[in-house]
């Protein structure tokens, strides 16, 4: 499991606030409420808040610089990395509950405390910028009790903090359903997945080998052959140890290059079609694994996703990648009355899910999600399963993944899968970086071999339909 990463955008040493440091804070305030009151998510709120024009005052607008922007982002990431801990200091620092406060109001004080106590900023700098937010965002009125709430934390600090470990939830910056789930499905090692959920996760790229190869890509510019983390296997991934934004990937535009990490790779493996082989991804948004197996393998190629917007993100792949496929807009469950006889030697269900093996890449899931919304996820993986089944040849095989390590999402659903269809047959492979379950295969998140992996939580199984 990775090691707790550097902390970024300290301001220990250097005490001033840019203008756009400013607006940044009023911006990150906004994208914290926005997630807080209403089911979007971080990233739809950062592009909506952050990316576009973004209001700052009653009558005026500003675009944020690149640097300002990952500024507001770190803001937002670090307040749901560690909500439980920074809700849970909060509720002590009130006199009334934290859910009465207007969302942007509670979203300064939260910020401000991420500030303090995560992101190294310093104190008066935290507090007055704070202050001056919740002004900005209207609510004057409450910038007196913010001062006072973020002053006490400065001054109660260290006896608030020795109450953390009072409370498990806190503690491990998790909510208890989830952590009951973890305990339950993974015994001996839940401590890790909550500890490897919290941490800074590495940015992986997938070399584009109609293009160039890995190493190729690599020696290219000898800056980023510095901060390369280097592994065997899958041989298309490189690991940057300091992310960079899309516009600053060489050879991004290119098609030289895309961001996929590295347990989503590990699709390649799992398939040896030949030439001609007709392909269905069923869930194919954003598209990550369909551009891999067609940038190794000639295939005919199907892209299904029930969202149009996100079908689009797929689109644009396969052109700034020069990739070819049919796509359509569809529900996956439904297919079989659209698609008629139409039959595929290999079909990918990457499937909807609970994303809780990407939580240090999404941590707002963290709040987003609960119990009701797995059960349903589990039941929609049913129908997605026993939908597409009648489409795949004899002979071929079925991919199912999520990027969760819940087992009834995983295992237990390929158990009941394979028990209730006669002519399906588990597929048995191994992979370099994790562990064999009763049916398929989990990589766990932050897990690594020798070759220093460190990919997200992703879970793979095959299924082969019998002659």
């Amino acid at each position: 499991m990775p090691t707790p990463s550097k902390k970024p955008f300290s301001a220990k040493k250097s005490t001033g606030i840019s203008d756009g440091q400013a607006d940044a804070r009023v911006i990150a305030s906004r994208v914290v409420a926005a997630v807080l009151a209403s089911d979007q998510t971080l990233d739809t709120a950062l592009e909506l808040k952050s990316i576009k024009k973004s209001s700052v005052g009653k009558n005026s607008s500003t675009v944020l610089s690149s640097r300002d922007r990952a500024f507001v982002q770190a803001l937002c990431y670090s307040v749901f990395r560690h909500y439980h801990r920074l809700d849970f200091l909060l509720k002590k620092l009130l006199t009334q509950p934290a859910s009465k406060l207007p969302a942007p109001v509670r979203a300064c004080l939260l910020l401000g405390l991420a500030q303090i106590d995560e992101l190294e900023t310093a104190d008066h700098a935290a507090v007055n910028e704070s202050v001056s937010a919740t002004k900005k965002l209207g609510f004057s009125a409450l910038s007196g009790m913010v001062n006072a709430v973020l002053r006490r934390f400065i001054r109660e600090r260290d006896q608030l903090l020795s109450t953390v470990g009072s409370d498990e939830q806190a503690r491990w910056e998790h909510p208890a359903w989830l952590l009951q789930q973890l305990q339950k499905d993974w015994p001996e090692v839940w401590q890790d997945i909550a500890t490897a959920n919290n941490q800074l996760p590495p940015l992986w790229l997938r070399a584009n080998q109609r293009h160039n190869s890995r190493d190729q890509y690599v020696q290219r510019d000898p800056q980023l052959a510095a901060g390369v983390i280097k592994v065997t296997k899958p041989e298309t991934a490189l690991g940057l140890k300091k992310p960079l934004p899309i516009a600053e990937i060489p050879g991004f535009n290119d098609g030289d290059v895309s961001i996929q990490d590295i347990s989503s790779q590990w699709i390649c493996e799992l398939v040896q079609p030949t030439a001609g082989c007709r392909l269905l991804d069923a869930c194919a948004a954003p598209g990550g694994k369909l551009c891999a197996l067609l940038e190794r393998f000639e295939l005919i190629a199907t892209a299904v996703d029930i969202s149009r917007p996100r079908l689009q993100k797929v689109k644009d792949s396969l052109h700034r990648l020069g990739l070819s496929a049919k796509c359509v807009s569809a529900d996956a469950t439904q297919l079989q009355k659209q698609f008629g006889d139409q039959s595929f030697d290999i079909i990918i269900i990457d499937a909807p899910c609970s994303g809780t093996g990407v939580i240090r890449r999404h941590p707002d899931i963290k709040i987003s999600r609960n119990q009701r919304q797995v059960s349903e996820m589990v039941e929609l993986q049913q129908r997605l399963l026993k939908g597409l089944w009648p489409m795949l040849k004899r002979g071929g095989r079925m991919v199912y993944s999520t990027c969760s390590v819940l087992r009834d999402e995983n295992d237990r659903q390929i158990g009941r899968f394979l028990a209730q269809t006669k002519n399906a047959a588990e597929g048995v492979f191994e992979l370099p970086v994790g562990q064999r379950l009763e049916h398929g295969w989990q990589v766990l998140p932050g897990q690594a071999d020798s070759g220093n992996s460190d990919g997200d939580g992703f879970f793979y199984a095959c299924i082969d339909k019998q002659q």
